[in-house]
């Protein structure tokens, strides 16, 4: 039974569902909106606690695209892709394609402020990132200052739309250590036979009819 429609602001990608353990019957939606201007969000907030009464508020609209540098933004894929929250809703952990893994304070939607601010904990200089990777999605693994992250990447037929280097090696695994927030740090990654160099070198890796349509990401 449909229960209520909810139009964003603008159109989003992903949706993360966030329960506030200690405020029964409150619920924030994180909407990431996948833009690559610097004008409009790429992340939306908003309290859908009312969603019977029709009533959604959005609480938050962010965008860290301006804080990257021009050359940045040409060469790279830079937009939010995902968003995931810690269960005490006071951490974002956000997959910025080829910006990056970043971290981001949500202490004020947490702790259900009038006028919520959301800052950035990692400075996009820092951000986790590694050649030929657009991170697609992040997950704090439970009871440990790491998170899994994977990539998207397809073909080389979408190089000129993702303005990243695709086709083999693709995507892959990477477990990030964020003790420190501010400098997250890959510390290991999984890799299947078709990401490793030395496919990409063999026959089928250098097959123009299979590294245009193929891939092989952890997507």
């Amino acid at each position: 039974r449909l229960v209520a429609t909810y139009f964003p602001t603008r159109g989003t990608h992903e949706m993360f569902l966030w329960v506030d353990p200690q405020r029964p019957g409150r619920a924030l939606l994180f909407l990431s909106v996948a833009t690559g201007f610097t004008t409009l969000p790429n992340l939306i907030v908003t309290d859908i606690s009312r969603a019977r009464d029709g009533v959604f508020t959005e609480l938050v609209g962010w965008n860290a695209n301006g804080l990257y540098t021009q050359q940045d933004r040409d060469a790279r894929d830079i937009r939010l892709h995902s968003v995931s929250v810690s269960p005490d809703g006071r951490r974002a952990y956000l997959s910025y394609m080829g910006g990056g893994f970043l971290t981001l304070d949500t202490g004020d939607l947490s702790d259900a402020r009038p006028t919520p601010e959301v800052r950035l904990l990692t400075p996009v200089s820092q951000a986790a990132i590694w050649p030929n990777g657009t991170v697609h999605s992040a997950v704090k693994l439970f009871g440990r200052s790491v998170v899994l992250t994977t990539d998207e990447l397809y073909g080389d037929l979408l190089d000129p739309q993702t303005k990243e280097e695709s086709g083999c090696p693709w995507g892959w695994a990477h477990v990030i250590d964020i003790s420190d927030e501010a400098r997250p740090r890959v510390i290991s990654e999984f890799r299947i036979h078709e990401n490793q160099p030395g496919y990409c070198a063999s026959p089928p890796g250098r097959d123009p009819n299979h590294t245009t349509w193929t891939s092989y990401s952890s997507h």
